[in-house]
């Protein structure tokens, strides 16, 4: 699909990087080689909102092609994800908000893990109300002690979304192991709820996306305690403790690798260590989502598509549910549309070497062990992938700083065959990006 759309040239496609989640001015001279970064200073006012005459004489800015269809493809299985949850698992989630209402089990009686659990005090409802209040009082006051442009209602409004979108992002999550993004869809509600105002669509996205992501991370959290029999309040304890532990931690960790690999992180393609996609991509969706939405991507416009894919999601599980209630032995309803179709959009970005060692861990494990070891991967699977998560952010630590030059000096890893570099080329023998490295 990749391919297909940059050699169609589809949106001035050859205008421009082939993977990239950055912005793009387009000029008449723009090539894979040379396009010049959309400068997004140039259509900002003094309180980072965008001046609509600047915006004329500057331009509007472009994506990379194939990141569009990232864009695209993320819409449509955002709003699938909600009609296949619906459709498959609705009746299972009333049934349960019915029983928490009635103050009566909502657990499986036959699930040997929760009767195990029951000899430990449960964590009481009223914990985590506190807790609620705390940090929502904590975020009502960041929005404006850090000039936010984000107004109270519009903080409301964010966790409110946040609330809906985790009920179906943590059952799809719970059912396939996959998390999928609702940032597109957050970005997009936010850029039209407060238009041309792309900071506040980064503090909308941050209380509307990523609470999201972290209710489903916590939910996780207390269902491997509940595999690995943890008494739920030490599970609650950890958690709070890792939070606050672990954000003052990462930000001092951002702000040192900030300092001494900001160039690299600027660059679409970064290197075979440095990678700034995640920022870059928040931020590009800050000003198109955020500062430009109505210029982009309503009816008419640029990107029109992207936007309209969203109600086009919401019909896309239909065909195979229709199918599975028609012929319910072939086994449609064991065709996740939402995860697949989210992963015609994968790769999108210039460093992707990490998914190879995820699919080789994941077809040894999941297909080798579970069908040829099944005891073994009954009795050991929760924590070999908790061991394989904790190990792996250990050991990035520790690259990051002793290696890495995550504090500034980096150590060269010895030359051998596996990383020697061609002239003007990455290990891997890529492209490498000029504008860093002052080659052609």
């Amino acid at each position: 699909m990749f391919t297909w759309v940059y050699y169609s040239d589809l949106w001035n496609a050859k205008s421009f990087p082939f993977l990239s989640q950055e912005l793009w001015l387009n000029e008449p001279y723009s090539t894979f080689y040379n396009a010049t970064p959309y400068n997004q200073s140039m259509i900002l006012d003094a309180n980072n909102q965008v001046n609509l005459t600047a915006l004329e004489q500057y331009g509007l800015p472009w994506y990379s092609t194939t990141y569009v269809m990232y864009i695209l493809v993320g819409n449509l299985a955002t709003t699938a994800t909600i009609t296949h949850v619906a459709l498959y698992h609705g009746k299972a989630i009333w049934g349960t908000l019915k029983a928490i209402r009635r103050g009566k089990s909502h657990q499986g009686v036959n699930d040997i893990h929760y009767q195990m659990m029951q000899k430990y005090k449960e964590v009481p409802f009223w914990w985590y109300g506190i807790l609620f209040i705390i940090t929502f009082a904590v975020g009502m006051g960041l929005i404006y002690a850090g000039n936010s442009h984000l107004p109270w209602w519009g903080f409301i409004v964010a966790i409110i979304l946040s609330f809906v979108l985790t009920l179906f992002m943590g059952l799809m999550y719970s059912t396939t192991g996959f998390p999928m993004s609702t940032q597109n869809v957050v970005q997009l509600l936010g850029g039209y709820i407060l238009p041309r105002n792309p900071v506040a669509n980064m503090w909308f996205t941050l209380y509307g996306y990523n609470t999201v992501n972290q209710a489903v991370s916590m939910v996780s959290d207390l269902k491997l305690g509940q595999y690995l029999k943890i008494p739920p309040r030490a599970v609650f304890a950890a958690q709070c403790t890792g939070t606050v532990v672990g954000a003052l931690l990462n930000y001092v960790i951002m702000k040192s690798i900030i300092a001494s690999q900001r160039d690299l992180l600027l660059s679409p393609q970064g290197s075979n260590i440095w990678s700034g996609q995640n920022p870059q991509q928040f931020n590009s969706l800050s000003i198109t989502w955020g500062g430009l939405s109505a210029e982009l991507f309503s009816p008419g416009k640029t990107y029109y598509p992207v936007a309209w894919a969203f109600l086009v999601g919401f019909l896309i599980p239909l065909p195979l549910y229709i199918l599975h209630r028609f012929y319910p032995k072939v086994g449609f309803n064991a065709i996740n549309t939402a995860v697949l179709v989210w992963f015609f959009g994968d790769l999108c970005v210039g460093i992707n070497s990490s998914i190879t060692t995820a699919m080789c861990l994941g077809f040894f494990f999941q297909f080798y062990m579970r069908r040829y070891r099944p005891r073994w991967f009954e009795k050991y699977q929760f924590i070999v992938s908790a061991a394989l998560d904790s190990g792996t952010q250990v050991c990035i630590f520790v690259m990051t700083f002793a290696i890495f030059g995550g504090a500034g000096t980096s150590q060269s890893f010895p030359t051998w065959w596996g990383n020697t570099v061609v002239p003007d080329g990455y290990p891997d023998h890529c492209y490498l990006d000029p504008n860093i490295y002052g080659t052609g």
